[in-house]
Formats: structure tokens, sequence, C-alpha cells
């Protein structure tokens, strides 16, 4: 060891590698060139450990542990695990890695007490597939400034907790293998993966390249981009659609051919330029009431019900040459609301059914599907539209697209069974109607009509009977890609989105919103971060706001 002094400041800095094989408890930073951590607990406790190479993990009770949210382990070179199971080990601190990550170990150890088959103590084993297995705030950074490679010899076991992506090269990181059960945050350079076991969007993404799914992936409100094929295979390989902005773009083909997707995919869009494909013909059941089946077996592969969507979920057929469909499971997958764009047309190889509704051109649909032999459908809607669904009584809405509404569309898109539309602007109501009586006293009161709507504006809407209306399509949009939250001048604002957005990404916006007010045809949401305003929502018995829902509108005070 070289100590170095500079006036008061005593640096210890550590010139050599070094082989940990006794169970070893940091009690200051340390610096080495190489770190090796044999069968032993090499503990943080706290500090920060810098390693100039490489650092690994090998042999029985081989383990790194950082409990402490201070624990830091710098690698400028190679990190590997293959030593026992850190189950429990790695629940806080950080992993900066700028060169390759690799876990080694398929040996599938328990981690339970009460397992009835392996002993507790079988964890610590060496050749462990949960060598690198964190949890609760763990985090791992890549900040390398050339490729990283990332190599999983049990990817369905071991795992990522939370990712940050900080390098800075152009061929970015590479996962052969990913699975993170936690947040993936990124910079603007190249992620590419192949395999996924776990992931949880936290934003949107695009990759580079066809991705397979080995386990779950959860869209969770955002879009991934797939600039290949896209499929999912293996006993509870699953995508999950369950929020409305959820969108999966595939620039290839897309095979389902995993667990059962019943519960999974009730909302969002799957965009599609290429072919479709189910596979799985064993039909599983799906309910715990199931006298025959486990409720448990809907997760085994080959599975009937590998596709099989409900609620809004919609499947939409983009691509610019012929596509083709084909379900290996009829009878049981299906589509639920079904958008054909493509007009090289779709070819169904054996009859499919779309349980909702066909979304076409006229053109298409009366040349193609119309009396299609292989496509069932509940109902047809042009495809020109978009289509927004209404209440008797009042709605608080906003446009579902970019496209703007002058007065001559207004008074044909709203028709004659809403009596009256109001807008908010700087202060100052404006109305319009479609009922001259309505018109009148709108005159009479000196209040002014209504010339134009605008994306991002809050309309609110009274209607005499429930109604669908039809909007002219266009982009979609968000309120947090619009500049308006931002600039808002103090007081009231009626304000729409697209998208939805939740309560915490509008004060992140604004933190001077001190209030807001959202409205579902039913009952009010609020809330609000001063007193006055608090003792207004809990007087009322207003329900807490934690979302705005798309194509919605929310009222915005801003102190």
């Amino acid at each position: 060891m070289k100590n170095i002094i500079i006036g008061l400041l005593v640096f210890s800095i550590q010139l050599f590698a070094i082989t940990f094989t006794e169970d070893t408890v940091l009690t200051q930073d340390e610096v080495y060139t190489d770190v090796n951590v044999t069968g032993c607990i090499l503990n943080l406790n706290g500090h920060t450990l810098t390693v100039n190479g490489n650092f690994s993990t090998n042999g029985e009770n081989a383990r790194l542990q950082m409990k402490k949210s201070d624990d830091k382990l710098i690698v400028k070179g190679d990190v590997t695990f293959g030593g026992a199971s850190t189950y429990e080990d790695l629940s806080k601190g950080i992993l900066e890695l700028t060169g390759d990550f690799y876990q080694i170990g398929l040996r599938s150890h328990q981690n339970y007490k009460d397992d009835e088959n392996t002993r507790y103590e079988d964890r610590f084993e060496a050749d462990n597939a949960y060598s690198f297995y964190p949890t609760g705030e763990h985090k791992v950074v890549f900040n390398g400034t050339s490729k990283q490679t990332v190599i999983f010899e049990a990817p369905d076991i071991s795992r990522f907790m939370n990712v940050e992506i900080l390098n800075s090269s152009s061929e970015g990181v590479v996962f052969e293998h990913f699975n993170a059960v936690g947040h993936l945050t990124r910079n603007a350079n190249n992620i590419s993966m192949s395999y996924i076991a776990n992931w949880t969007l936290t934003e949107d993404y695009t990759v580079s390249n066809a991705i397979a799914v080995h386990e779950i992936i959860n869209l969770n409100g955002h879009t991934l981009t797939v600039n290949g094929n896209f499929s999912t295979n293996g006993e509870n390989a699953r995508l999950q659609m369950k929020k409305s902005d959820d969108k999966l773009i595939v620039k290839g083909d897309v095979t389902f051919g995993g667990a059962s997707t019943y519960e999974d995919l009730s909302k969002g869009i799957l965009e599609l330029t290429g072919d479709f494909y189910q596979i799985g013909l064993r039909s599983h059941q799906n309910y715990k009431d199931d006298e025959n089946t486990r409720y448990e077996d809907r997760f085994e592969a080959d599975n009937a019900y590998s596709f099989y969507p409900t609620g809004e979920h919609k499947v939409v057929f983009n691509g610019t040459s012929k596509q083709t469909v084909i379900f290996e499971a009829a009878s049981y997958s299906r589509f639920n609301d079904l958008q054909i764009q493509n007009s090289a047309g779709v070819v169904f190889k054996q009859v499919t059914n779309a349980i909702g509704t066909l979304y076409t051109t006229p053109t298409l649909y009366n040349s193609t599907y119309k009396d299609s032999t292989t496509l069932t459908y509940a109902k047809y809607l042009d495809s020109s539209y978009h289509y927004l669904d209404i209440k008797a009584g009042m709605n608080l809405i906003s446009l579902p697209n970019t496209s703007d509404l002058n007065a001559t569309q207004l008074r044909s898109t709203f028709g004659s069974d809403i009596t009256t539309i109001w807008t908010f602007r700087d202060g100052v109501w404006s109305g319009f109607s479609t009922m001259n009586e309505k018109i009148d006293t709108l005159s009479e009161q000196n209040l002014p009509l209504i010339s134009s709507i605008s994306h991002g504006e809050g309309v609110i809407v009274n209607s005499l009977i429930d109604k669908t209306l039809l909007f002219p399509k266009g982009e979609d949009y968000s309120i947090k890609d619009l500049n308006i939250l931002e600039n808002l001048s103090s007081g009231w604002h009626l304000v729409g989105t697209n998208k939805s957005i939740s309560l915490a990404e509008i004060k992140l916006l604004n933190p001077n919103i001190i209030s807001l007010w959202s409205y579902d045809t039913t009952k009010w949401f609020a809330d609000a971060s001063e007193e006055e305003f608090i003792n207004n929502i809990n007087a009322r018995e207003i329900t807490p706001l934690v979302n705005v829902e798309s194509n919605s509108a929310f009222w915005a005070y801003v102190k």
C-alpha cells in the first residue's frame, strides 16, 4: 500500500490485484487493479471499492454484499458473477461498469428456508443460477466509452434490479440477455436486446433488432418500437398491455408462442408491418375453479390462448406489401379490435375471429372484407375517423389527435344531440351549440362563440344522449410535448391530453400547479398541495386524483 499525503488529507491507494479468500468487511474506500472474491463474502459496508481492472466472484459461498445506500463498486474492466446466490445480498448501492458483464451459473438452487426439497444452505453452492440476483434499490450503471456486452448464463433466473445506461459509444450496450424487474433509464445512445426475460418499461423505447420475450414484458403506458421481429416463447412468456397508451410497433413479423395472454392484453395498440403468427395448440384452461386443470397451467408454453386480447385492445396492420395471418389455434386465440390500413391487403390463412370491431377504409371493406369467408368480426367502422365515446350529461374531453376543428367541423362533428360546448381560455368562457335557442342564450349573456378548437385544449361537452363522436384522423400527441403546462399563467386553466398523464408528471412539468381536478362523467377527482384547496377537497369527499386518462380534459390551478 502507498500513502499519498496532500496537505492534511491522506489518500490510501492500493496498487495491486487481490484475491479475497476470507470474509471481509470494508472499513474504508479501497482501490485495486483486479479483484477476485473466492469462497467468501466481500461486504462493501457503506464504502466505495474501485477496481481498475476486472472484478469476479467464484466458488461456494462467494458473494458480494451491498446492503447500504452508500455502497459503490466501480469497475473499469469486466465483471463476472460466478459464485453463490446473492439473494438478499444486493439490496442497495450502485455498481458502475465500463466493461462487459457476465453471469455464470446454471443450477437452480432454491432461496427459501421452507422449501421442502432443498436445504436453504444450498443457495450458497457454486454454479448458482442466482449468482447475480439484486433486489430493492440496487442499480447497475453502464458508463463505458466503447461497446459493452451483457451475457447471462441463467437469464430467466438471475437478473438486474434497476439499470441505467450512460454508455457514450455509438455501439452502446448489447444485451444478449436482458432481465430487469425495476427501472431502466438510458441516454440517447444505442441499446440492443435479443433475449428478454422480464422488462417493465418506464419510458418510450426503440430497439434496433429483433427481440424474443421469455418471461413478461409490460409496456406500462409506453411505446416500444422494434425494428425487427418480435416473439414470445417459453412457459411464462407473455406481453402485457393493460393501459390505454400501451403501444407495440413492430417493423417485422410478430409471433406469439408463449403462455396464455388471458387478462394480459386488455388495452393499447399493436402496430405491425410484417406477418402475424400464433403458435400453440394445447387448450389450457384459465380459471381457478376448473375441475380438470390447475389455474397455473395457463402459463405453460404451447398454449392455445397465446394471443387472447380483450377489452379495448387493437391490432393494426399497416404494412406496404401483403401481410399474412396464421393462427395455429384459431378456435381459441383471436383478435379483439382489428384495423387494416394496408392497401395491399391482409391474407387470413384460416377462419380468424375478431370479437370486436373491424376498422378499414370503405374501399378495402367493400372489395375484400365485407363478404370475407376467413375473417369474422362484430361490426365494421370506417378507419378514416377516430371514435370517441361520450355519455349523456357533462363530459370533459380533449381532441383525440392533432387535427384541429373549425366552426364548420364543430357543427358536423358534434351534431344536434350536443346541447352546448364550452372552452375556457385565459379566464374567458366561450360557447358553441347547434341549437338556435342555446346560441341565443350565449348571445344574450355576451359570451363569445367558439370559432375553433385546438389539440391540447380542454373542452366541456353537454350531451343529451350517449354518443360516439367521429373526429378526422390526425397524429397522436401528449400534453407533455406541447409546452402548455409549463407556460400557464396564474389562475385556473382547462387543458386536455390525447395520452394519459400522471399527477407526478404534471407537477414535474409545472411545480406551481397546486390543484388539479378531473371528471369522468360520474364523479370528480382532485389533488392539491396547499391547505385551502386541500380542505375544500376533503370537505367534499372528492376521490384523490392519480392519473388523467387519454382524451380527457382537466382543470389546473397555478399559484
